[in-house]
């Protein structure tokens, strides 16, 4: 499963003279951001490993905008993937084509990725499924949802998403999942002589139904699970330094003629460059 919750926009927390603060994204022409992600989703079955690794580095950088859309051209710069699947570990081959190729993501008013373009035809429908994957959720101007204006320290606020589009492990199927997301502004506080913001999140997830494909083996079942995030942002930078989430899942899950209830877990880390 690619990364659930990941927020891959710039972030601007905004304070007025009552210490209120709207978190919206807001784009600098030319503005370039880096940041590097490491994840890791592992699960038994049975006696089998399964996992799925990766650690890349992306560069953003926004190109203004055309047609009511925001231009986002991203690039990949470095990549190491490997998965494990029934004990079998194997570089991820096809991830890693896609270092060093540019594509540009059209995002609509909403906030969401509407569109990709690429002058790379051979990976266009690769680029397509991974930007579109948990697009729900990866919010470019509402990283936090539309209601997330007006707040204090010490505020909780809520996000609810159905029937997100995902392709979790090698993007082959399409799936359906629900999330629901508690925000909360825990504090601001002044380090190394800048504001920064300490903001977490609980969060709800199931799946009726997920058809996940790794390595050509497809596991298939119901699933739900819970998990955790810690967001730090420079406020005076407008940028983000730093995302960490973990989140655990039952799996009700099938292989060929075999179910087994399992434990799926993920964790994600994301920090981006000072």
């Amino acid at each position: 499963m690619r990364l659930i919750l990941l927020f891959l926009s710039t972030v601007f927390i905004y304070p007025n003279d009552n210490n209120v603060y709207t978190l919206k994204t807001k784009y600098h022409s030319g503005e370039i951001v880096k940041y590097r992600t490491e994840s890791i989703m592992d699960f038994q079955f049975g006696s089998y490993s399964n996992q799925s690794n990766s650690d890349f580095k992306m560069v953003e950088k926004y190109l203004g905008e055309e047609n009511g859309f925001v231009l986002i051209e991203k690039t990949c710069t470095d990549m190491i993937s490997t998965t494990t699947t029934l004990g079998e570990m194997e570089v991820d081959l096809a991830a890693g084509q896609l270092i060093g190729v540019p594509y540009i993501v059209y995002v609509d008013s909403s906030g969401l990725s509407e569109d990709i373009e690429t002058e790379y035809a051979q990976y266009e429908e690769t680029i397509r499924s991974l930007e579109m994957d948990m697009s729900g959720l990866n919010n470019y101007i509402y990283p936090f949802g539309e209601n997330a204006v007006d707040i204090k320290v010490g505020d909780t606020w809520r996000v609810e998403e159905d029937s997100i589009l995902f392709f979790p492990g090698d993007g082959g199927f399409e799936n359906f999942m629900s999330c629901n997301i508690m925000f909360t502004l825990n504090k601001v506080k002044q380090k190394g002589g800048k504001s920064i913001a300490f903001i977490s999140a609980s969060f709800d997830v199931s799946v009726e139904s997920m058809a996940f494909s790794q390595s050509s083996t497809l596991f298939t079942g119901k699933m739900a699970g819970s998990g955790k995030s810690k967001i730090r942002f420079d406020l005076d930078g407008g940028k983000r330094i730093l995302d960490k989430q973990d989140m655990s899942m039952r799996w009700d899950v099938s292989f060929e003629d075999k179910h087994l209830v399992e434990t799926l877990t993920l964790s994600t880390k994301t920090k981006w460059e000072k």
